[in-house]
């Protein structure tokens, strides 16, 4: 009878333990068909998470506002790339160099050249046209050179018209003052052009003009103008300058309807 139980057991482990291999799941085989990343490698992954061929993002080119693409999986990596400021740009009164993404480096103003009667001054940096074309004096104005022979002062007027622009040149030099009394009862003036180019009026240098309107190209007042300047309290209007697209003839000029007035310009002193 033990020996009939025994083969019994012996009988039963066996069919379960074929029973239990039979269910057993089948060995598993990586399949790395999968790639993945991060914020600085890729790899191929299998389903259950062992990784093969881990390496760093490569190629792809960055720029100063986009980073490089990878050229494995295609992600963005890396810096952004420095500004480079290679195109040289201007407007009407600036040059600047530019990057591609438009930030720009060393604004600053043109300058160099020289402006005539008819073609206004080349700057020496970019090469573009800017400023104002040269005035010619009108009839009747005096000059007078300082005496380090660089620069000259308007000291006076023996003309009759009504209108009259003070000139940024003479003879190739600048015109930076007008002087005391240089106008001085010259009561046929009923309009005059100050160029930003004078840092400097004396006492009194529109005395008695009593029919007299003041158009300056500056906004407000240089320090150097005399408190005084114009005592007979001429109108004064700030911020005009001529428009170049009218047209300059001789001493003709668009005056002063036909000028340019900025925001904001107006009457104060």
């Amino acid at each position: 009878m033990k020996k009939l139980l025994v083969s019994f057991l012996i009988i039963l482990m066996l069919l379960c333990a074929f029973g239990i291999s039979a269910c057993a799941e089948p060995e598993h085989k990586h399949s790395y068909d999968t790639l993945k990343h991060n914020i600085s490698n890729h790899w191929y992954e299998c389903s259950c998470g062992d990784k093969i061929s881990e390496e760093g993002h490569s190629g792809g080119t960055a720029t100063c506002t986009k980073l490089a693409n990878c050229s494995v999986c295609e992600t963005p990596y890396g810096e952004l790339k420095s500004h480079e400021h290679t195109t040289l740009k201007h407007d009407e009164n600036y040059h600047w160099y530019e990057c591609i993404c438009g930030d720009k480096l060393g604004e600053e103003e043109h300058s160099g050249g020289t402006a005539t009667t008819t073609n206004r001054a080349i700057c020496d940096i970019c090469g573009n046209e800017y400023g104002q074309l040269e005035i010619a004096p009108a009839e009747g104005l005096v000059f007078s050179l300082n005496e380090q022979q660089t620069e000259y002062s308007v000291t006076g007027y023996l003309g009759s018209d009504s209108k009259l622009i003070i000139p940024s040149t003479y003879e190739n030099k600048p015109v930076t003052s007008i002087g005391s009394y240089a106008l001085y009862n010259c009561t046929s003036l009923t309009s005059v052009y100050i160029p930003k180019s004078i840092v400097a009026i004396g006492y009194r240098a529109f005395y008695f003009c009593f029919n007299l309107t003041i158009y300056c190209e500056i906004e407000t007042k240089p320090s150097g103008w005399d408190n005084n300047w114009n005592e007979s309290n001429c109108t004064v209007e700030w911020g005009y300058k001529p428009n170049q697209d009218s047209g300059w003839g001789g001493n003709v000029f668009p005056f002063p309807d036909e000028w340019d007035k900025p925001s904001g310009a107006g009457s104060q002193e």
